[in-house]
């Protein structure tokens, strides 16, 4: 029987003592020294699926990312398992409690060396989610009008990172 575990408290046993694991926010994985205490306890495709998952993030505006949005399916051993995907919107935009509701179109920066597969794998859907938004009548013409700034935020941004985001479109990962 498979269990649920938050990723921001992790407990696993090594010989008689317990070893807690932390992970930050944003990332399961922040150098290449983690990854070596980590993919200990994740499969290689959940350390994939989190860089994957940090920059689509970023890419929709999803300001709300956190270690809480992460967590791991277990059968009572390591390495664990991602469990699906799921708090993944665009909350940059969502209304604060005054009210308000943020317009500024996304600005992107160039990613480090470490963030540049990921970021490469989500542009192509992050181009999709944009057009999509978009292009649907229920959402507002303001909001539509910001998605669409946002598509061409994420296309020329894919074009300094030598990719055309509109050739075709994959599941990365």
């Amino acid at each position: 029987r498979r269990s649920w575990v938050a990723c921001h408290q992790r407990f696993m046993h090594n010989g008689c003592r317990k070893v807690r694991y932390s992970f930050k926010p944003w990332t399961l994985i922040q150098s290449d020294t983690e990854i070596g205490i980590t993919s200990k306890l994740l499969q290689k495709s959940a350390i994939d699926v989190s860089g994957f998952l940090t920059e689509f993030s970023i890419l929709i505006g999803n300001g709300d990312r956190h270690h809480g949005n992460l967590s791991v399916m277990s059968e009572g051993a390591t390495p664990w398992m991602l469990a699906p995907a799921y708090d993944v919107l665009p909350m940059n935009y969502a209304p604060r409690t005054s009210g308000e509701t943020l317009m500024d179109p996304l600005t992107l920066t160039a990613p480090n060396a470490d963030e540049l597969r990921h970021r490469r794998q989500a542009l192509p859907l992050a181009n999709e989610f944009w057009k999509k938004v978009a292009e649907d009548q229920y959402i507002s013409p303001e909001f539509r009008e910001l998605a669409n700034l946002n598509r061409n935020n994420i296309r020329s941004h894919a074009r300094e990172l030598g990719l055309n985001v509109d050739e075709q479109l994959r599941i990365p990962l």
